[in-house]
């Protein structure tokens, strides 16, 4: 007893001191946009999450939504400080909620369109009149991806029918199954899956080419903190072990700061994001 008396003081100075500091700083909020899994999310990108808890000295919370349309909405109302999300998605929060761009990846994002590996497809004319699966209608990959099947022939809802299935994961389960004839996706997509899964599929053709991710942050946040976010996203990325450990296992190859034809060149994508939630209403 008298051994804990003299320890009360030195306890009660650290709760404290505990909740003096969650108090004083409430945590930032790092949206992902979901296209893996929560749990290849949280796996991902905790490096990052950790790295910006050490360089800004208050807590970050690392989240994501349940699905892409969930996303927008909560980055439409601010709910996000920083987010990590689909180009598209980064354009319209820019233009309509007044995001600040941060970063982008270095590598390119191209959109494959894969098939069974044993399966009998070997051209997009093949197929008309089937099922392609994809993660999202909203996500940039099926954007781009529509986009690139209209230039060559195949419009979506009258030669092909695009089926969201939530995940790549799933989008190849689908092939599997015999639900679908091909599936959208993307190499990183692929490399982040089992191998197993991935073993099943081949590439039939490249259908295009777009950035695969950026990083922004809310207008909310002071411009010396946007700075200091900008700084240490880059400084982890391109000069840090951890940091260039980080961006492999996204297939990012760096990342580099955005300029403003960067963001201007999304515009075409934005039209057929707003096109798509159209339909959908």
């Amino acid at each position: 007893m008298r051994a804990l008396l003299k320890l009360l003081p030195s306890l009660l100075l650290g709760l404290a001191w505990v909740s003096a500091h969650a108090a004083g700083e409430r945590p930032l909020t790092l949206g992902v946009v979901p296209y893996l899994s929560a749990r290849a999310i949280v796996q991902l990108y905790r490096p990052l999450q950790e790295q910006l808890e050490r360089a800004l000295q208050r807590p970050v919370r690392l989240v994501t939504a349940p699905d892409y349309i969930t996303f927008l909405d909560k980055t439409a109302k601010r709910e996000y400080d920083l987010v990590a999300t689909s180009p598209a998605f980064g354009r319209l929060a820019q233009l309509e909620t007044g995001y600040v761009p941060l970063a982008r990846p270095v590598h390119s994002l191209e959109v494959l369109l894969v098939t069974p590996r044993d399966g009998p497809l070997q051209s997009l004319e093949a197929l008309r009149g089937q099922i392609i699966a994809t993660t999202d209608l909203l996500a940039t990959l099926t954007l781009a991806g529509q986009r690139a099947l209209r230039e060559r022939g195949l419009v979506p809802g009258r030669d092909v029918t695009l089926r969201a299935t939530s995940s790549h994961a799933n989008s190849l389960a689908a092939l599997q199954r015999g639900d679908a004839a091909a599936a959208i996706s993307s190499a990183t997509a692929l490399r982040q899956l089992s191998q197993s899964t991935v073993a099943e599929v081949r590439i039939v053709t490249v259908l295009s080419t777009t950035t695969p991710l950026l990083y922004l942050a809310s207008p909310a946040l002071a411009p010396p903190e946007v700075e200091t976010v900008r700084r240490t996203m880059l400084e982890f990325a391109n000069a840090t072990e951890a940091g260039r450990r980080f961006v492999d296992e996204l297939g990012h190859g760096g990342l580099a700061p955005i300029v403003p034809r960067d963001m201007a060149s999304l515009d075409p994508l934005v039209g057929d994001l707003k096109a798509q939630l159209e339909n959908m209403r």
